[in-house]
Formats: C-alpha cells, sequence, structure tokens
C-alpha cells in the first residue's frame, strides 16, 4: 500500500497510454503520483529519453537497473527490473546471480566495467573521477555510451527514490535478494571503476554530449 493517498486518473490519461503501450501494463509507481499529474508526465518524457534507442541495448539498460536497485535493496524496482530482463530473454539464474553477486553474472568484461562504474557512481558520485571514465575508454567505450550509463544509473537511483517515498505495491512478485550485500566492502579489485573507492575525486573527467554540442550550436 502506498503512503500517500491516490486519485483515480483514468487509463486515457497520456503517460499511462504511454506506458501501457510500450511496456504492457501502467507502473504502480506512476499510479502513487496520481496527486501530481505534472510530475506522471514528466517522468514519462524522461523515461522515454533515457531508454528509448541509444548505444547501449535494453539488457544493458535493464541490468543496470536492476543491480542498482538491488544495491539499494528496493524490493519494487528489484521486482520490476528483474521481469523486464526476463521479458528480454534473460534466464532466471542470470537474474539470480545480479542480485546475489554481479561478479558471478558471467558478464563480459567490458559489460562488468560497465556494471562497476554505475554502481559506484550511484553508490558515491562524488568519488568518480577520470580515471574511472579512461578505464571506459580503455576498454572502447566511445562518450556517447559512457554518458548514457550515467543517465541510466541517475534514472535507477531516482526510481528507488521514489519507490522508498511513496511505497507502492510491487507490480510483479518480488525476487529474493540479499538483505546485507557485501560486493561493495568485500571488493579487492584494484580496478578504478571499483564501487568501494569513495575517496574525493582529485581528477574530475568530462565527456562529451553530442546531441547537447547540436542543440547548443
Amino acid at each position: 500500500m502506498g503512503f500517500l493517498s491516490e486519485v483515480p486518473m483514468g487509463n486515457e490519461f497520456a503517460p499511462f497510454v504511454a506506458f501501457q503501450q510500450a511496456r504492457g501494463f501502467i507502473p504502480n509507481l506512476l499510479q502513487a503520483q496520481s496527486l501530481l499529474p505534472r510530475v506522471i508526465k514528466a517522468q514519462t518524457i524522461l523515461e522515454n529519453a533515457v531508454l528509448g534507442g541509444g548505444t547501449i541495448s535494453q539488457i544493458q539498460k535493464e541490468r543496470i537497473l536492476l543491480s542498482i536497485a538491488a544495491h539499494r535493496q528496493d524490493a519494487y524496482c528489484i521486482a520490476a527490473h528483474s521481469k523486464a530482463l526476463c521479458s528480454l530473454g534473460a534466464a532466471d539464474n542470470h537474474i539470480d546471480d545480479l542480485l546475489s553477486d554481479y561478479r558471478n553474472a558471467k558478464l563480459s568484461a567490458a559489460d562488468l566495467a560497465s556494471l562497476q562504474f554505475c554502481l559506484k557512481l550511484a553508490r558515491h558520485a562524488p568519488s568518480v573521477n577520470s580515471e574511472d571514465i579512461e578505464a571506459l575508454r580503455s576498454r572502447g567505450f566511445i562518450d556517447e555510451t559512457i554518458f548514457e550509463s550515467v543517465l541510466v544509473a541517475a534514472l535507477a537511483v531516482y526510481r528507488c527514490t521514489l519507490s522508498a517515498g511513496l511505497g507502492p505495491k510491487p507490480d510483479f512478485v518480488s525476487k529474493k535478494f540479499a538483505r546485507v550485500r557485501n560486493d561493495f566492502a568485500s571488493e579487492t579489485t584494484s580496478n578504478a571503476t571499483a564501487p568501494h573507492n569513495h575517496e574525493p575525486a582529485r581528477r574530475k573527467g568530462y565527456l562529451s554530449a553530442p546531441y547537447l554540442e547540436i542543440l547548443l550550436k
């Protein structure tokens, strides 16, 4: 049950129609915001911009969203992103591995580096620096892809924050996940993107955003 009262919006409400067409259902997280319909509209635009197309595949985006939800122990988002990954063809054991310890999920070196970067960003953004970005570039990531990863990580945190504040009922049966996750504390790798490295960044990294450059011309 949500923490705030809801008002009927009707299935003809444009953002609800958009979610119904794109995902086949209207998330309870949106229903829980019915007192602020303009916020729902803004979230719909945001999600379409972040999750629609781009250089990162949908399954990669859902891995990021699920892993950050698991780190924040958000049952609502874990259920939603587990279901999304399943609908994209991910095996149950792969999803379980992402929830228990993403390092055992048999990810490629590039996907693992990207996921670690996003987890570090979500856990303590000020610690991210130029070394983290250069580590991704060295694995073949272009700036546009890194920038998209940052946006997906930000969306994951935004969703989890809404979930914690609104308390919506899960849309699907939630997957089991570890209540105490030790993956960050036990990480021993020296990789610059390791999410346990929380020292303030001394050298900030900068990314080019091609579509912003076009708009600013």
